[in-house]
């Protein structure tokens, strides 16, 4: 993604759910299979077609942060959002 692409937005509608002692990953929602993610440096990232396992892997995670880097960085595409 270059600096001159707009940034993906988020729908109003969307609630995030908090992630509590994650030193990486303040909350997350999901919407239309999109998996969003709110990183504690402040930057929200949209993850495209997050499947169902992975999802619930993730919500089910004790460390999110460990599953987010092995399980969705790597493997799905992302859009930064505003």
């Amino acid at each position: 993604m270059t600096n001159t692409e707009p940034l993906v937005k988020i729908s109003e509608t969307v609630k995030f759910t908090p992630v509590v002692g994650s030193s990486l990953i303040a909350s997350y929602a999901r919407e239309n299979n999109d998996l969003a993610i709110k990183l504690k440096a402040g930057q929200t990232y949209i993850y495209k077609s997050v499947d169902e396992d992975t999802f619930i892997g993730f919500v089910n995670a004790q460390s999110k942060g460990k599953y987010f880097g092995s399980s969705i960085k790597p493997n799905f595409i992302a859009e930064q959002a505003e």
